[in-house]
């Protein structure tokens, strides 16, 4: 090694990550107490003040190199004896190379050898002794004797400059195989455990960022069908995968997507056509939930604030109905008639009548229809094309009283079948359900669709749960003007950023994924390096599903997301028209 290293510089077992081909390294460890490794050294300090008498009479005197390594030893001392916690590392570097052929490997061991002797390591092959140090190599061989002679001193910091706790792993270290890590030399799979945060105090939820076509949809349906294919565990009895999805998509893709999957598949269409009963006040039993859902319900549908005089009258006409042995949505319309003619506040809310003559209505409001039930299906999802909402930019400009009734109508509905996903999601614990909200922005444009995200996000460990987002602004999943829209990106540990093109939206991007939004590089790499649209139809379709990805623990790296290897979903997983044929 060299004589003197400095940090960051000095990481030699990191790079060896950074080689277009795998390198294997191993490091024999002795680590003994600076006090007992102290005696040693004054041995050696004091043999080294003996050398100086050999010289004495030489003109010339001892050489430069006895005073560097008297240096060197009494700064050594000074550092081991200067903490009672410092210890003393002897350690033996082994690396290991190999290709298929003679010559290949050859070659790539003389590049790793030039590489670090241009940094001052010295690496020696001991002629003879290749077989002796590739078994040395091996978990639990003893040390060959040819290895000690290539021992390194040196004391606690020192070694951890070597960065050999440093690497490029990604993902989890079990799982189902989700994607390729391509960044630091050859090809790595990238496992993704789910449901592994749950069991691991830590949230399960996982957000997805990209422009349109990057690939973020494609990569929510293959984490649905990780979960759905993997979920089942032979030591926890009862236990699966499940998703419930809400599909906006007038193509029913994620319908399609889910009965392609492993598993049963319920679908709940909500059109004019209703089948089912979406009436708050029947689908939730608990009357806690049931009066805080439809409040938030209502609060949306009617344009009412909770601590108005018309949002104090609507809670307590709610608590009113619920004390009934049979509330709904009729009912609490006509107790809010009745009070009307006595309460101004009453009478304005009152106009919710006017709601139920429109067309999605009955599924609010029509009691002849059977309160939805979810079965034991693996994946549920909700086809809600039907339902109009408003665009995004509607929602900004903060002009929703002028939205038209069915937008406004459709926006409510929306937040009800997230609280029932919500619900689905909470009901077993011993079994891991991911709620998944693409194109998220129709949720958390209020505040109490925020709040409802934020809820499934932070009590989702409790309940073996987490939601998965996606949208292509890193804003619409945490709105930055919000404090909870910024606790709910916070309480996201896994997230997936894809190509955008643009800068501004790419430099939102990288703050979210927690890199420097100011990078020029990382810059390049999200705008033009990740899934390219300028390259030839072949070399796209080789390299979608690029994206930069921070996994559970924190490790930021490149990678792409793969389709599952089955068949029938693999059909079922792109949302592109199929091409014409010619």
């Amino acid at each position: 090694m060299p004589k003197e290293f400095i940090f960051p510089g000095s990481e030699f077992l990191a790079r060896v990550d950074q080689f277009p081909y795998p390198v294997d390294w191993t490091v024999r460890l002795s680590v003994e107490r600076g006090t007992d490794a102290e005696p040693k050294s004054r041995r050696q300090a004091e043999e080294l003040a003996g050398q100086y008498d050999e010289y004495e009479g030489e003109v010339s005197g001892p050489p430069a190199s006895i005073d560097e390594a008297n240096q060197g030893i009494h700064e050594y001392r000074n550092r081991l004896t200067s903490s009672a916690s410092e210890v003393e590392v002897r350690a033996t570097t082994a690396l290991c190379v190999w290709g298929d052929t003679p010559q290949e490997a050859e070659r790539r061991a003389k590049d790793l050898t030039g590489y670090f002797g241009g940094h001052e390591y010295v690496f020696d092959r001991p002629r003879g002794e290749m077989e002796n140090l590739w078994y040395g190599m091996l978990p639990g061989a003893r040390a060959p004797r040819v290895m000690t002679g290539y021992t390194q001193y040196l004391l606690a910091r020192d070694f951890s400059m070597s960065g050999p706790f440093t690497g490029a792993e990604l993902g989890d270290s079990s799982g189902p195989l989700y994607g390729l890590q391509l960044a630091g030399g050859g090809v790595r799979p990238v496992f993704t455990d789910f449901s592994r945060a749950p069991r691991e105090h830590a949230s399960g939820s996982a957000a997805y960022v990209g422009e349109l076509g990057a690939g973020q949809s494609v990569a929510l349906k293959a984490a649905v069908h990780a979960i759905l294919s993997a979920g089942r565990r032979r030591d926890v009895p009862g236990s699966r995968g499940r998703a419930v999805i809400v599909d906006r998509t007038p193509k029913q893709e994620w319908v399609r997507f889910a009965q392609a999957c492993p598993g049963e598949t319920q679908v709940i269409t909500i059109d004019t056509t209703a089948a089912v009963s979406l009436d708050p006040l029947r689908i939730f039993e608990e009357k806690r939930e049931a009066q805080r859902f439809t409040e938030s319900f209502l609060t949306l549908l009617l344009g009412t604030t909770p601590m108005d005089d018309e949002g104090i009258a609507l809670s307590e006409a709610i608590a009113c109905v619920l004390a009934e042995p049979a509330p709904s949505m009729r009912v609490l319309t006509e107790e809010l008639a009745n009070r009307g003619s006595g309460d101004p506040a009453a009478k304005r809310v009152a106009r919710l009548a006017a709601v139920a003559r429109k067309d999605l209505a009955a599924t609010l409001f029509d009691e002849t229809l059977p309160v939805v039930r979810t079965s034991e299906a693996d994946s549920v999802v909700f086809s809600v094309a039907s339902l109009a909402l408003p665009q995004k930019r509607e929602l900004e400009s903060g002009r929703l009283d002028r939205l038209e009734s069915e937008k406004t109508l459709g926006r409510s509905v929306m937040y009800l079948i997230a609280a029932l996903c919500r619900k689905i999601a909470f009901a077993r614990d011993e079994e891991f359900t991911a709620v998944v909200w693409d194109e998220c922005w129709w949720l958390t444009s209020s505040p109490e669709g925020c709040e409802l995200l934020l809820e499934v996000v932070r009590d989702g460990r409790k309940h073996n749960a987490g939601a998965l987002v996606g949208s292509h602004d890193p804003h619409d999943i945490g709105p930055e003007d919000s404090e909870v829209g910024q606790v709910i990106v916070g309480l996201i540990p896994r997230r997936f950023l894809f190509r955008h093109t643009d800068r501004s939206l790419a430099q939102r991007g990288l703050q979210f994924l927690g890199c420097d939004p100011h990078d020029e590089e990382l810059l390049s790499v999200v705008t033009t390096e990740l899934s390219p649209i300028t390259v030839s139809d072949e070399d796209k379709a080789a390299r979608a599903g690029e994206c930069l990805h921070r996994d559970l623990d924190g490790r930021i790296n490149g990678m792409q997301i793969l389709i599952p290897p089955d068949p029938e979903a693999a059909a079922h997983i792109h949302s592109q028209p199929i091409a014409a044929a010619a």
